[in-house]
């Protein structure tokens, strides 16, 4: 999850750059790059759920109330076989809102 956090850090940033926001105070930035990066864990969290099978949800339930962040992606890619086709598509749909507002 570490790993995914500063991928999607880096994803922010760039977000940031492309809008045009490099120049704003670091304080402001800081607070628009965590609710940015909220948005976008948020985003994809939707997306994944969407893309959950019906018959899997109160399984997901269970393993999300462990808190363990390996075997939520191993359920998550288990039970969504195009996972990571999920996910970029969140972030490039993400994207085009963003930087289109």
């Amino acid at each position: 999850m570490n790993q995914e956090i500063t991928d999607l850090g880096s994803f922010t940033d760039r977000l940031m750059a492309e809008k045009g926001l490099e120049g704003l105070d670091t304080d402001v930035r800081t607070e628009v790059h965590t609710d940015l990066l909220s948005r976008v864990e948020d985003r994809i969290n939707a997306s994944l759920l969407a893309h959950l099978p019906s018959d899997k949800s109160q399984e997901f339930e269970q393993v999300l109330d462990t808190g363990d962040e390996k075997k939520i992606q191993e359920f998550i890619s288990i039970s969504i076989p195009n996972a990571n086709e999920v996910v970029a598509e969140a972030l490039m749909t993400f994207r085009q809102t963003y930087l289109n507002d």
